[in-house]
C-alpha cells in the first residue's frame, strides 16, 4: 500500500513538472510576442492556455500536498 501511495506521489509530481514547464516556456514565448506586433486572437489564445493551465496546476499542486499527507500519516501512524 505504501508503494502505491509512493507512485502516485511521484506520477503527481510529475505532471505538476510538466504543467510548471509548459507555463513557464508560455511565458517565454509571451514575452517575445509582446516585443513584436501580434495579432489580438493569438494573444487571446496564449491567455486563455495559460489561465488553463494554472488552473491544472493549482489542483496538481493540492494533489501532491495531499498524497504527501496520506504518506506522512502512513509512515507516522
Amino acid at each position: 500500500m505504501k508503494n502505491k501511495a509512493i507512485r502516485r506521489l511521484i506520477k503527481a509530481k510529475n505532471a505538476l513538472q510538466t504543467t510548471l514547464s509548459r507555463i513557464l516556456d508560455i511565458n517565454k514565448q509571451k514575452k517575445i510576442l509582446s516585443d513584436i506586433q501580434t495579432p489580438p486572437e493569438l494573444y487571446s489564445k496564449i491567455h486563455n492556455e495559460l489561465k488553463l493551465l494554472n488552473k491544472m496546476a493549482e489542483k496538481q499542486a493540492k494533489l501532491v500536498q495531499i498524497f504527501e499527507h496520506k504518506l506522512n500519516e502512513k509512515q507516522t501512524g
